[in-house]
């Protein structure tokens, strides 16, 4: 029983040390204060772990003590927390019943997840190896030799950096980061919501769909939730960017948007052709200036070019399952 008041305790642990890990660089105060766009708490949680996943992306290639990182971080978020304090009571008494629903929906994932926490196939087959070797220090050249080796890495080492972070060191604490980041998608969904409704109708429509759209199965091991956020984070801010064109705020929205993006190739094979079909999208779509969209395109080019360099140095070529033609294709034409 003891045992089990610990790692439940744990999972407080991963559930505070995620909120202040996310909750920096781009504070929710911060970001307000020097964006001329108009952001919710929810979304600023959003933009840091795009902006965290892309900075633990570039780490992810070099040996780096995944404690050191976590810390920095999380000293960082604190001095912010400390710097907003009145604010940050404010905002947690305005809101203290969304607060307390988010907690409450998380724990419950949780809970399932600690008693059932095997993994599942595809967690258990490739992905946990990717993972142990970021838990054990190793690098991304360690990962070659490993079953699928070619497979894209995000995922598993942000799986590794909390598993490492955690308070028992329990290799499932890390894969509380996916539960955190589908609730804060679903979440960011709240104020989308007319004033018609009541704020516990809001609280109870997004238990709902977090009730209809959540997969425990998923959580064992599997990166469908990592994608998840991603489709979501890009066409949620790609939606707000558009509506608020005329607002000439440097090239931000741009550059966060291939950030978004970028994480898709990192995180299953499919995301290198999601990649590609999201920011055709986009390049359709936007209405911004000619000139920008050729930075735009030149920036999307040189990712993929620096991704397939990557690849073919360590594996010997951009490796997928299938080739790209074969008789499936013709037939889905």
């Amino acid at each position: 029983l003891f045992e089990k008041m610990i790692e439940i305790f744990g999972i407080f642990l991963t559930l505070l040390s995620l909120t202040l890990f996310f909750n920096f660089p781009l504070n929710y105060f911060l970001l307000n204060n020097i964006s001329k766009i108009r952001f919710t708490h929810s979304e600023s949680f959003l933009i840091n772990i795009v902006l965290n996943a892309n900075i633990l992306l570039l780490l992810s290639f070099f040996q780096i003590n995944l404690n050191q990182v976590f810390f920095v971080f999380i000293f960082g978020s604190i001095f912010f927390f400390i710097k907003f304090f009145k604010e940050y009571l404010e905002l947690i008494n305005r809101n203290i019943f969304t607060i307390l629903s988010f907690i409450i929906i998380f724990y419950s994932i949780s809970i399932v997840l600690l008693k059932k926490a095997f993994l599942e196939w595809d967690g258990l087959a490739h992905w946990f190896f990717k993972s142990s070797v970021y838990f054990q220090g190793g690098t991304y050249e360690d990962l070659v030799g490993l079953p699928f080796d070619y497979y894209p890495h995000l995922g598993t080492y942000i799986w590794a950096f909390f598993w490492k972070n955690s308070l028992l060191q329990i290799e499932y604490y890390g894969r509380l980061f996916y539960v955190f980041i589908f609730i804060i998608a679903i979440f960011t969904l709240r104020h989308k919501l007319t004033k018609k409704f009541s704020e516990f109708n809001k609280d109870v429509i997004i238990f709902i769909l977090i009730l209809l759209s959540s997969n425990i199965f998923l959580f064992g091991g599997y990166q469908e939730y990592f994608l998840f956020f991603i489709f979501f984070t890009f066409s949620h801010f790609f939606l707000k960017f558009l509506y608020v064109k005329k607002v000439d705020f440097y090239f931000f929205p741009e550059i966060f948007l291939i950030l978004t993006s970028l994480c898709m190739m990192w995180i299953k094979q499919e995301g290198f052709f999601y990649y590609i079909i999201l920011n055709f999208i986009f390049l359709v779509h936007s209405q911004i200036s000619y000139k920008k969209k050729l930075i735009y395109l030149f920036i999307v080019a040189t990712l993929i070019i620096i991704f397939y360099t990557i690849k073919n140095y360590y594996f010997g070529d951009l490796r997928f399952n299938e080739s790209f033609i074969n008789e499936e294709t013709f037939k889905n034409l």
